[in-house]
Formats: structure tokens, C-alpha cells, sequence
């Protein structure tokens, strides 16, 4: 029974991870960023980012990706 606790708790941990999204700046991206689906359509054909969108003053693309 104590082994069956221990592996709820691992699956509990993994989903909360999975949850976790980080940012960094496209390495693609060029100019100012004002749609976020252009954003987005960029960061999708970037190696393992999931999407993205424009954030911040300089208006900047930032991609996404689980953590």
C-alpha cells in the first residue's frame, strides 16, 4: 500500500511540472513584434517551444515551452 502512495505522489509532482511554462526570446523572430499569431506561428517551427506571443515595451517574441 505504501508503494501505491509513493507512485501518486511521482504523478502528482510530473503533472505540476508539466504545467510549468518558460519564455525565452525567439532566436528567429526579426523586427518588432505586434501580432501574436505571427509570434506564435514562428516559435511552433522553433525546436521545442509550443508556441509564443508578444510581450513587453520593445515588443519582443517570446517563445514558449514546458519546463
Amino acid at each position: 500500500m505504501a508503494e501505491e502512495e509513493h507512485k501518486e505522489t511521482e504523478i502528482g509532482t510530473m503533472a505540476e511540472e508539466e504545467h510549468k511554462i518558460c519564455e525565452s526570446k525567439s532566436g528567429k523572430f526579426k523586427g518588432m513584434c505586434f501580432l501574436d499569431a505571427n509570434c506564435d506561428s514562428i516559435c511552433k517551427a522553433e525546436p521545442g517551444s509550443t508556441g509564443g506571443h508578444c510581450h513587453g515595451i520593445f515588443r519582443i517574441c517570446y517563445c514558449t515551452k514546458p519546463c
